[in-house]
C-alpha cells in the first residue's frame, strides 16, 4: 500500500499540484503559528487554540494525503517516482541523523542552530524534486528555501519561524498553484 501511495505522487503533482498546495498551507500556517506564539502576547484561550491547531495540522495533513493518494491512484508509477521517493526518504533519514549527531556532540539539541540547517537540506530536496519532475517553479522555490535557511541563521529561532513560513509559500504554494492553473 505504501509503495502504491508513493507511486501516485508523480501523477498527483503532475495532475493538479494539490499536494504541494496542501503541504504548503500546512507548513506556512504551522510556522506562522509558531512565530506568533513566541512573539505575541495572546489570551490563554487563543494560545491554547493556536497550539492545538499547530499540533494537529501535520497529522490531519498526513491523513488527507493518504486518503487523497488512495482515491486518486494511477495505474502505474515511473522512474521519476522512485527517484523522488529516494530523495524524500533520504531527507527524513538525514534529518534524524542530524538530530542524533547534534545530541551526541553538543549533549543537547540547539534548535536555533539546527533549524537553518534543516531549511537548507529541505530546500535542496525540494529543488531536486523540481528538477526530477521538470518543474522549474518547484526547483527555484527549493533553491530560494535553501537560501532562506542561510539567511535564517542570522536570526533568533522565532524569527527563523517567520522566515520559514515565507519559504513554504515560495517553495510549495506558488509552484503548486502554478501547476494547478497550468493543468486546468
Amino acid at each position: 500500500m505504501t509503495v502504491d501511495i508513493i507511486k501516485s505522487l508523480d501523477y498527483q503533482i503532475d495532475r493538479k499540484g494539490v499536494l504541494l498546495i496542501l503541504w504548503g498551507w500546512i507548513n506556512f500556517l504551522h510556522f506562522l503559528i509558531s512565530y506568533s506564539l513566541r512573539e505575541m502576547v495572546l489570551p490563554f484561550q487563543v494560545e491554547d487554540f493556536l497550539n492545538l491547531t499547530s499540533y494537529t495540522l501535520i497529522p490531519i495533513g498526513l491523513i488527507i494525503t493518504v486518503v487523497y493518494l488512495i482515491k486518486n491512484r494511477p495505474l502505474s508509477g515511473s522512474g521519476r517516482v522512485k527517484t523522488v521517493t529516494y530523495i524524500w526518504v533520504s531527507l527524513i533519514i538525514t534529518l534524524v541523523l542530524i538530530n542524533l549527531v547534534e545530541a551526541n556532540v553538543l549533549g543537547k539539541i540547539n534548535f536555533e542552530f539546527q533549524h537553518p540547517i534543516f531549511m537548507v537540506i529541505i530546500g535542496s530536496s525540494i529543488s531536486l524534486t523540481g528538477r526530477v519532475l521538470s518543474y522549474r517553479s518547484l526547483m527555484i522555490g527549493g533553491l530560494v528555501f535553501a537560501l532562506l535557511g542561510g539567511v535564517a541563521s542570522y536570526f533568533s529561532l522565532s524569527q527563523q519561524m517567520m522566515i520559514e513560513s515565507v519559504g513554504w509559500v515560495i517553495a510549495f504554494l506558488i509552484p503548486g498553484y502554478v501547476i494547478r492553473f497550468q493543468n486546468k
